[in-house]
């Protein structure tokens, strides 16, 4: 099967084109001969280092065995001077030409090629809108030269070329994704202690007012230096119920909370300093007021 269309027989009018450069004609190449089923190599050379080797404005090389695997050439033409001097020159084209089963003009519009005798074997393709036309088609070279080891070479230095990553390069993107990484922990980490802290301030404000209730109802205010109140507060407590065994029950459990309250308040704020976030216990400085 050909990877080519044929000569439509007839052709809507075209508005008269616009003048248009070699690199749009090369993008559109590029466009037309594209993966997955070509791969496209412009300004190409015959062979690698320096010497006898010519270019040619572009290659495509056909990819599904289905198509036929082929190699298609270009010239990129864009004034009749130009064209002549390849007209005149054919050896030029027969450096790659000859391992190509196709070998394709490619003009930026139709005058430049008038009064000039284009080789029969060469294909000719013009911008028609955004694209390529194919204005006519390429006589196929059933046999054309098998590759030599110059124009491989040359194909794998094009290939290695396009897909080498400077040593410069591959650094910055191992620096920019450990910087990445980093900025990703450290936002962790923030994220982790906000949720820290915040979840401590809550539980030191439950344990102050806990304890705050305990005080307001016995009208004892705790700290460390005041064991003497609260002693004579159980003392009280104990006097004024009848049951003796029932009371020391009471106030031994009320006191045990009390100081389990007091431990985990002590626990809690303890918590907070090692984030810098308060200078001084808030239940320090509510004693210290009091």
């Amino acid at each position: 099967m050909s990877n080519e269309e044929t000569t439509p027989a007839t052709e809507a009018p075209e508005a008269p084109a616009k003048k248009i450069g070699a690199p749009d004609l090369i993008y559109r190449l590029s466009q037309r001969y594209a993966p997955p089923g070509w791969a496209f190599f412009p300004e190409f050379r015959s062979a690698t280092g320096a010497g006898n080797e010519r270019y040619a404005d572009a290659i495509a090389v056909s990819l599904f065995p289905s198509r036929g695997l082929e190699i298609y050439g270009f010239e990129v033409k864009v004034s009749r001077s130009d064209l002549k001097s390849e007209i005149d020159d054919p050896k030029k084209a027969d450096a790659i030409g000859k391992f190509c089963s196709c070998w394709y003009l490619v003009i930026s519009d139709e005058t430049i090629t008038k009064g000039l005798e284009i080789p029969k074997n060469w294909g000719i393709l013009k911008p028609r809108g955004d694209a390529l036309h194919l204005a006519k088609t390429a006589v196929r070279v059933e046999k054309p030269a098998q590759p030599t080891i110059q124009l491989v070479a040359s194909l794998a230095r094009r290939v290695a070329d396009e897909h080498f990553v400077p040593k410069k390069d591959v650094d910055k993107r191992i620096q920019d994704a450990v910087q990445t990484q980093r900025a990703r922990d450290l936002k962790y980490q923030q994220d982790t202690e906000t949720y820290t802290v915040k979840h401590l301030r809550e539980e030191n404000e439950r344990l102050l007012a806990r304890i705050k209730t305990f005080e307001e109802a016995s009208g004892v205010k705790l700290d460390h230096w005041n064991n003497k109140d609260i002693g004579e507060a159980v003392k009280a407590t104990l006097a004024g119920m009848r049951s003796q065994s029932v009371a020391k029950s009471i106030v031994g459990t009320l006191t045990r909370e009390l100081a389990n309250s007091l431990r985990s308040l002590e626990y809690v704020q303890e918590e907070i300093r090692k984030y810098d976030v308060i200078e001084e216990p808030k239940y320090e400085q509510d004693r210290t007021r009091a």
